[in-house]
């Protein structure tokens, strides 16, 4: 379609105006046509490529498992589909930048569109994806704690990777079954990372729940291993500070609660409890690390405190250390180090020094209450 060329006179008031009007063409919209199955009884698989008519941004909605995705690859005979969330539950990701609210269908869509600053919403469901948290972006659980899930894209495999200043807010996290940690740096340089509100679930006795490593600072506030089989629940390494404060793991079968290694501090702040059904050591320190702890429970340990070797300055006041076995053992070989329990329950018949280990370390015990026995 054409417009004509010309000049449009317009008076008013006795003046004239004459706006001129170069010749015009409007030209025809081309509008995507994108197929989409509203009303499937299964999920997608390789085959619903691009030979079936699907491409890129193709929805497949689920009514018999009640779950979304969307085609990101629509190679012929390997596409890629990937789960958006449990459709009962609504699931929708909303990134906030700037006063703007815009939604994707994916977490890691909303991620890939945030900087710093920005908030990533999820809305609940279950999330079958692997994703890094860009640096100084929020990933934020909308409702309660335990609404939203992270699962991983695969059965193995990290689930959520922090960048520097990130934070991870609100999520059920299922650790991975092999001996890769749930949630972990981005490189060794990456600091300020935040972990709070959060729910570990075990999937494996090879998993780890939450890893520090590097020589930055992470902060873990309100996390609770609530159930299943890992490894470590918790590990600091590499250097650097850990603050750790109202942690809990309750329930579940456990090698390691909390475990220290390399140079790094790991402060530990009131309020963690380390009672799981069952965990072989319920604090586990080594190299020349600085582990310094205030009002915490390792109640329900094999071992309640375990020094792995020599070098570790551990001070720990006002605490219930209590192993079914030891309460503090130190491993055979082990030397030097500088151990400190002021104002703390545990009982000395299960307190365990190699040959030797008092004439070298520092070792001071200050009982509050000891345990009958």
């Amino acid at each position: 379609t054409e417009l004509a060329a010309g000049n449009i006179a317009i008076t008013y008031n006795g003046v004239t105006l004459t706006v001129e009007q170069s010749k015009a063409k409007i030209l025809p919209q081309q509008a995507l046509d994108i197929l989409h199955n509203v009303s499937a009884v299964v999920a997608p698989t390789v085959t619903d490529d691009d030979a079936a008519g699907y491409s890129v941004a193709s929805e497949w909605f689920d009514v018999t498992g009640q779950k979304s995705y969307v085609c990101v690859d629509d190679s012929t005979g390997a596409a890629v589909w990937i789960l958006t969330g449990d459709t009962s539950g609504g699931a929708v990701v909303t990134l906030v930048s700037g006063g703007n609210r815009t939604g994707y269908a994916t977490i890691t869509l909303g991620l890939a569109a945030a900087s710093s600053g920005d908030v990533v919403w999820v809305s609940p469901g279950s999330y079958s994806e692997s994703v890094t948290v860009p640096a100084g972006v929020t990933l934020q659980a909308e409702a309660g704690v335990g609404d939203v899930a992270i699962a991983g894209a695969l059965a193995t495999g990290t689930r959520v990777t922090l960048s520097d200043g990130s934070v991870l807010d609100g999520f059920t996290v299922t650790l991975p079954t092999d001996a890769l940690p749930a949630v972990t740096f981005a490189g060794a340089g990456a600091t300020r990372v935040t972990v709070q509100n959060c729910i570990l679930i075990g999937a494996g006795a090879s998993g780890i729940g939450i890893s520090k490593t590097g020589s930055g600072a992470m902060l873990i506030l309100n996390v609770e291993y609530q159930s299943g089989t890992c490894d470590v629940a918790f590990a600091v390494s590499g250097g650097g500070i850990a603050f750790v404060q109202n942690v809990s793991i309750s329930t579940g079968t456990i090698s390691r609660g909390m475990e220290v290694t390399g140079t790094t501090t790991l402060i530990l702040d009131t309020y963690i409890t380390i009672t799981a059904a069952t965990i072989t050591r319920g604090l586990h320190i080594e190299d020349a690390c600085t582990v310094r702890a205030g009002g915490i429970d390792t109640a329900g340990s094999t071992t309640a405190v375990y020094i792995a070797n020599s070098g570790p300055t551990v001070a720990v006041t006002s605490s219930i250390i209590h192993g079914d076995t030891y309460d503090i053992e130190v491993a055979a070989g082990a030397s030097t180090g500088s151990l400190n329990f002021i104002a703390c329950e545990l009982e000395l018949d299960k307190v365990s020094f190699p040959a030797g280990y008092l004439e070298t370390a520092t070792v001071l015990l200050s009982i509050q209450d000891e345990k009958e026995g």
